[in-house]
C-alpha cells in the first residue's frame, strides 16, 4: 500500500471504494441508502448495534479516545473494591508501586528490604526515580509551568500531541509570560524530524518534547537517533519523552528511553497507567527521571488517590491482561490494514494503538460515521493531519463495526 499522502483530497479513491465492497453491487446501492442496502451491509458482518465495548452502552462504538478496548485489569477493579471501604481515610501506601516502578525503569533496588527502615531511607534518599502524578498529562502541564514560566521557548513537533505547546500558550496569551512555542513539521515519512528540531534551538530553547510513538501519526523515531539527539542539545535544555503508548510498540528490540531519564539530568520519560493498564478513569501517570529535573512539579500536580494506588500497583501485575491487551491491538492493526487495503484507502502505518486514514472530507467521514454511533477523531480539525481520521483500535467486533460502517457511509 503506497503511504497516505495527508494534503491530496483526490487521493480518496471513491469508485475503487465502490468496486472492492465485499458484495460488489452493494456499494452501488449503497448511494441510495436504503433500509436493504444497511440490512445488506449488516449481512456483510458487525453491525453498531451489535457491539457492546467494555465500560460503553452497547450500540456505541467508541474509537475516539484510545482506549482499552478490553477495559480495565481485572486485578485492578479487584484490588479498588478491596479498598472501597477505606474511602473515609486519607492517604494510602504507595512505596510499592514507586518500589516496582523504580525496578521496571531499570533503577537498581536488588539488596533492599523495604520492611527495614534503613533500607527504605536509602530507597528515597538515593534510589528514587519515579515521579508520581494524577495522570501523565498534568506532568506535560507542570514541564511548561517549570520550564516556560520565567520566559523561554519550547520547541516540539507537529502534528504531534501538543499539549505542553498549548499549556506555553496559555502563559504566554494568559499570563503575559514572554514564551515562544515553535512547532516543527514531521518527515514526510511522518515521524519526528529530529534534526530539524535541533537546528531550531536557540539560546532561548528551554524545553523540547519528543512524543514518541507519536500522536496522532502512530510512528516512532529509532532508538539511537533520540538518544542521539538528547545527546546533542545543549544544557540549557530539558527534554519530554513522552512514552503513553510505548507498551504497543512491536518492532523488534526497540528499547524505552527510561535508562536515560533516570541517569542524566535534563531528561524526563513520562508515562501513563491510562493505555496499556486501562485505567484513565483513575487518573495516574508518572516521569522517570533525576529529582533535580522535576523538583518543582509539586507546584503543578497532585498525589493520585489512594483507590488509584491500590489498582495501579495491582494492574502492574496483571501479566496475562497486559499481554492479552497488547496481543489485541496487534490483531486489531492487522485486520484493519487488510481492510483499509480491499478498500483502496491509505493510512499510516502506526506502533501504537491507533492509527490514520485518508478519507477525503475528513469532517463529513467523522460526523457521518458519528451519526451511526461510531465515534473517530477528525485529524484535520484536531492536528492537521488534512484528510485523515485518527481511529483507536477496538476489538474485533468494534473494529469490524467500524469498516462496515465506512463502507456504509462512504458510497
Amino acid at each position: 500500500m503506497k503511504p497516505s499522502d495527508p494534503s491530496d483530497p483526490s487521493d480518496f479513491p471513491r469508485r475503487r471504494f465502490l468496486q472492492q465492497t465485499a458484495a460488489g453491487g452493494i456499494g452501488v446501492m449503497a448511494l441510495a441508502n436504503t433500509p436493504e442496502v444497511l440490512a445488506l451491509m449488516i449481512a456483510q458482518g458487525t453491525s453498531p448495534v451489535d457491539v457492546e465495548g467494555a465500560g460503553v452502552a452497547k450500540g456505541l462504538v467508541r474509537l475516539n479516545f484510545n482506549e482499552n478496548p478490553l477495559g480495565p485489569s481485572p486485578l485492578a477493579l479487584k484490588a479498588i473494591r478491596d479498598h472501597l471501604h477505606e474511602t473515609n481515610r486519607y492517604g494510602s501506601d504507595a512505596s510499592a508501586l514507586f518500589f516496582k516502578l523504580n525496578t521496571l525503569a531499570g533503577v537498581k533496588t536488588d539488596g533492599l528490604d523495604m520492611s527495614k527502615r534503613e533500607d527504605q531511607q536509602t530507597f528515597w534518599r538515593e534510589r528514587n526515580r519515579i515521579y508520581m502524578s494524577d495522570g501523565s498529562a498534568n506532568l506535560l502541564k507542570a514541564a511548561s509551568m517549570v520550564y516556560l514560566m520565567d520566559g523561554g521557548e519550547v520547541i516540539e513537533a507537529t502534528p504531534a500531541y501538543s499539549e505542553v505547546s498549548e499549556y506555553s500558550e496559555f502563559l504566554k496569551m494568559e499570563l503575559g509570560r514572554n514564551v515562544k512555542v515553535t512547532r516543527v513539521p514531521l518527515a514526510p515519512d511522518m515521524t519526528h524530524d529530529l534534526e530539524a528540531m535541533r537546528q531550531a534551538v536557540t539560546d532561548d530553547t528551554r524545553l523540547v518534547v519528543v512524543t514518541n510513538p507519536n500522536n496522532p501519526t502512530g510512528t516512532i523515531v529509532p532508538r539511537t537517533d533520540l538518544e542521539q539527539f538528547v545527546d546533542r542539545l545543549p544544557d540549557h535544555v530539558t527534554v519530554l519523552i513522552d512514552e503513553a503508548y510505548i507498551d504497543f510498540v512491536d518492532e523488534p528490540g526497540y528499547r524505552s528511553m527510561a535508562d536515560i531519564g533516570i541517569s542524566r539530568p535534563r531528561v524526563l520519560v513520562t508515562r501513563t497507567f491510562s493505555r496499556v493498564y486501562g485505567l484513565p478513569g483513575l487518573r495516574i501517570g508518572y516521569a522517570m527521571a533525576m529529582p533535580e529535573t522535576v523538583k518543582n512539579f509539586w507546584l503543578y500536580t497532585s498525589f493520585p488517590s489512594p483507590l488509584a494506588i491500590h489498582g495501579a500497583t495491582a494492574a502492574l501485575e496483571d501479566k496475562d491482561h497486559i499481554e492479552a491487551t497488547q496481543a489485541a491491538i496487534r490483531e486489531g492493526r492487522t485486520y484493519l490494514y487488510q481492510q483499509l487495503d480491499k478498500l483502496g484507502l491509505s493510512y499510516i502505518r502506526s506502533q501504537s494503538n491507533f492509527m490514520v486514514v485518508h478519507v477525503g472530507d475528513a469532517k463529513k467521514i467523522a460526523d457521518d460515521l458519528a451519526k451511526q454511533n461510531v465515534y473517530v477523531r477528525n485529524a484535520d480539525r484536531n492536528w492537521g493531519v488534512k484528510n485523515h481520521i485518527r481511529v483507536s483500535i477496538g476489538t474485533r467486533e468494534e473494529n469490524e463495526a467500524f469498516i462496515n460502517t465506512l463502507r456504509q457511509i462512504s458510497g
